[in-house]
C-alpha cells in the first residue's frame, strides 16, 4: 500500500480481508495514513492465529503514542512476524509510545529476527537515551532477536547517547556476570546493533577505549555462533572460569560425582577448555586419580 488516500473505514476494511488470505506472508505501508481504526484491524491481523506474515513494513506514516501501543500489543501475542520495520516521519511519539511498541520484544512465543524502528522527534539526548534504554531493557528474556536498528533522528542527525549507564545496561542483557545460572540466561542472540544509523561503537565515550565496550563487543561477537549453548559455554567460561584463582573451581568441588563427570566432560569439550582443564586437574588431582584396592571374590577391582 502506497501513498493510499481511501477512507479509514476502506483501509480498516482492507485490513480485515487480509484475515482470510492465509498465504500472504509480507505487507508494505507507506505514506499512508493510519488512524486507530485501521491499527486496530492492522493488530487482529497480526494476532490471527491463522496468519503467515512474516514482514512487515510502515513507512513515513503519521503513527502516536496510541497507535503504537495497539501496534505493541498486538505484537507481544504474534507468532509468525520475523521482519518489523518502522519508520515515522512525525514526532508525536514519546517515551510511552517506545515503551508500548517494545512489547513485541517481550513476546515469549514472538519469532522476531530483525527490529528497525526509528521516530524523527526533535528530542534531548535525555530522552532520547530513555528511548533506547526501554528497548534495551525489552531484550531481557529475548531469544529470538538477531538484528536492532533503533533511534529518533532530528532534522537528519542521529541522536549521541553519552550516558554510559546504558551501554552498561545493555552490556548486562548480553552478558549476566553476576552468577553463572545468570550469564546461561542472558542475550545470545543478537550480533548486530545499530543506533539511527550508526554503529553504536561509534558514538559510544566519544570513541574512547573503556572494558564495558570491549565486553560489549565481545558478546555481539561470540552470539554469531549459531549454536546458543557454545555461546552461553564461552561465556560462562570466560567470565567465570578465567585467572590463576583455585577459587574459580568450587563450584565443582560440591557436585555429586555422577555430575562432576558431566561437568568435566563439559569443561574439556574443545581446546577453548584446554587451560581450563589443565588448571582444574592441578586443584583437584584427587578427583582424577587411579588406585587399586585389594583382591576380593570377584578378583581385582579398579576404582577411579
Amino acid at each position: 500500500m502506497i501513498e493510499t488516500e481511501a477512507s479509514e473505514e476502506t483501509i480498516a476494511e482492507f485490513f480485515g480481508s487480509l484475515n482470510t488470505i492465509h498465504f500472504l506472508t509480507e505487507l508494505c505501508v507507506e505514506r499512508t495514513y493510519l488512524g486507530i481504526q485501521e491499527c486496530e484491524a492492522l493488530g487482529n491481523l497480526l494476532t490471527n492465529s491463522e496468519s503467515k506474515l512474516e514482514m512487515l513494513q510502515i513507512c513515513e506514516a503519521q503513527l502516536d503514542d496510541e497507535r503504537m501501543i495497539c501496534l505493541g500489543n498486538a505484537l507481544s501475542v504474534n507468532k509468525t512476524l520475523k521482519y518489523l520495520d518502522l519508520h515515522l516521519n512525525n514526532d508525536s511519539i514519546s517515551l510511552e509510545g517506545w515503551q508500548g511498541l517494545s512489547q513485541c520484544l517481550r513476546n515469549p512465543d514472538t519469532a522476531l529476527e530483525t527490529l528497525r524502528f526509528s521516530d524523527s522527534t526533535d528530542a534531548d539526548d535525555e530522552e532520547a537515551t530513555d528511548k533506547v534504554a526501554a528497548m534495551v531493557r525489552a531484550l531481557e528474556g529475548n531469544s529470538t532477536l538477531k538484528n536492532l536498528n533503533i533511534g529518533c533522528t532530528s532534522y537528519g542527525y542521529d541522536i549521541n547517547i553519552t550516558e554510559n549507564w546504558v551501554w552498561e545496561l545493555f552490556n548486562r542483557v548480553l552478558c549476566d556476570k553476576t552468577s553463572i545460572i545468570n550469564t546461561y540466561a542472558s542475550k545470545h542472540t543478537l550480533h548486530s546493533f545499530m543506533i539511527s544509523g550508526s554503529h553504536w561503537y561509534v558514538q559510544f565515550d566519544k570513541g574512547k577505549y573503556s572494558e564495558v565496550r570491549e565486553s560489549i563487543m565481545y558478546s555481539m561477537n561470540v552470539n554469531l555462533n549459531d549454536d546458543k549453548a557454545e555461546v552461553a559455554r564461552e561465556k560462562i567460561l570466560k567470565h567465570h572460569f578465567a585467572g590463576e584463582s583455585a577459587e574459580k573451581f568450587t563450584v565443582f568441588a560440591s557436585m555429586p560425582e555422577s555430575v562432576l563427570a558431566h561437568a568435566i566432560a563439559w569443561i574439556g569439550r574443545d581446546k577453548l577448555g584446554h587451560s581450563l582443564m589443565y588448571e582444574f586437574v592441578r586443584t583437584f588431582p584427587h578427583l582424577l586419580s587411579t588406585r587399586i584396592v585389594p583382591d576380593d571374590a570377584a578378583g581385582k577391582k579398579r576404582k577411579r
